[in-house]
């Protein structure tokens, strides 16, 4: 049942990746780049707000729900999401940087979307993985499909198309969502409640996405500053170099179910080191295939405001690459409950991308954005790797294994068979 779970999981990972790419190369080439950064604007900035709404609603939620009242995580729940969705939208709008003329369609994107995640974190709660990876497909397909129908049957090559595939595909998955959850309510009959636990066990773990988010993503609103064309460029670059977190996504979803639940802690550390090293030797044959794609022809699929793209495709590459092996460890924390470190690393990585980001573009322009990115993720990766060994009692040329594969394999079937 285990395998079962984890290969739905990976498929339903791998199909949802590919549906985002052909919406990022749909909405790139007939959008144009300015409107590609517009959407790239758009997304951040739900984002944003997705981060302290999930201090409630995000996925550490899932361990309460089996224990406290169903109704209660509900009405709070629902409460929280709007006032995150107003005050968040007020202060992005103070500080000037939501999509002028759009700023009605955004309240209601990010209101969706936030419920929707909400809801979703209820169906996994609740073990139904199967709706859950069904959802999770869903709303980028219909995504997909009505953007394309804008574009290529109604000739609508403006932002508001986005829009609107955005609100059909996250407004029917969300009546999915109420319905199913609708079922789980009337069978409810708990009454426990604990806010304060719920909050305090959410703040450390979203503290931590924030600033592994904005990393990388806070170069966009400067970029969005100088010119939506130059962010359009880099968010798609971005978007691109990091399509291989796919590898060490699904590997990662394996360590921290298996750390979770684990209980010879040298075991855990044994299978963290060795899946280290599987996501790192993977994500660097992945970058080598992405990044012998001549420019040329990502030109020519994304279309020709697309030039020089991929420099800074380049430059990201080493801290990418850095990333899929730390994220191994970060998994590790998570699994054992130690958030500490990875707020620390992820903390110290976004207050260097916040200092340099102004001076590094304003220097190197796109090469900036990418080189600042860059540093930063290696900053964090090599804070993350620091602790793991500290924690662990390593010494570091011990995590560097290259006989991983061989030991991964035997792990792996002693978990699954």
């Amino acid at each position: 049942m285990f395998l079962r779970r984890f290969s739905y999981s990976i498929v339903t990972r791998g199909i949802v990746a590919i549906i985002n790419l052909i919406v990022l190369i749909i909405s790139s080439r007939y959008l144009g780049v300015e409107t590609r950064g517009e959407i790239s604007l758009l997304i951040l900035n739900i984002a944003n707000v997705q981060m302290i709404s999930e201090v409630f609603t995000g996925y550490a939620l899932v361990h309460f729900i089996p224990r406290f009242s169903l109704k209660k995580i509900m009405l709070y729940g629902l409460l929280w999401v709007l006032a995150v969705v107003v005050l968040g939208s007020g202060v992005l709008y103070y500080l000037g940087y939501l999509i002028q003329g759009y700023e009605k369609e955004f309240l209601l994107g990010c209101l969706m979307v936030l419920l929707n995640t909400f809801c979703m974190v209820i169906v996994l709660g609740k073990e139904n993985i199967r709706l859950y990876n069904w959802l999770s497909v869903l709303q980028p397909l219909i995504l997909l499909l009505v953007l394309s129908f804008n574009i290529f049957v109604e000739k609508r090559v403006v932002l508001s198309s986005y829009f609107d595939a955005l609100f059909y595909s996250f407004g029917i998955t969300l009546f999915i969502n109420i319905f199913t959850i609708w079922q789980y309510l009337k069978k409810d009959e708990k009454s426990a409640f604990g806010l304060s636990n719920i909050l305090s066990n959410g703040f450390l773990s979203q503290w931590s996405n924030w600033m592994h988010l904005l990393s990388n993503r806070f170069s966009y609103y400067v970029l969005s500053g100088v010119g939506l064309n130059w962010l359009g460029i880099y968010s798609t670059a971005t978007s691109l170099i990091e399509s291989v977190f796919v590898v060490y996504g699904g590997i990662s979803t394996v360590v921290l179910s298996y750390v979770s639940n684990e209980d010879d802690e040298n075991r855990a550390k044994e299978m963290s080191v060795h899946s280290a090293m599987g996501s790192f030797v993977v994500t660097l044959m992945a970058l080598i295939v992405l990044l012998v794609i001549p420019e040329s022809w990502i030109v020519w699929i994304l279309g020709e405001g697309f030039k020089g793209i991929k420099m800074p495709m380049m430059i990201l590459s080493f801290g990418v690459l850095m990333i899929s092996y730390s994220a191994i460890f970060s998994h590790y924390f998570s699994g054992t409950g130690v958030l500490k470190y990875n707020a620390v690393s992820n903390t110290v990585a976004c207050l260097f991308t916040i200092l340099f980001s102004h001076l590094f573009i304003q220097k190197w322009d796109l090469g900036g954005a990418a080189l600042v990115a860059g540093l930063s993720y290696a900053i964090e990766a090599v804070l993350v790797s620091y602790f793991f060994a500290r924690h662990s009692d390593l010494k570091i040329k011990k995590m560097w294994r290259w006989d991983s594969f061989y030991k991964i394999r035997g792990i792996m079937s002693k978990i699954f068979i």
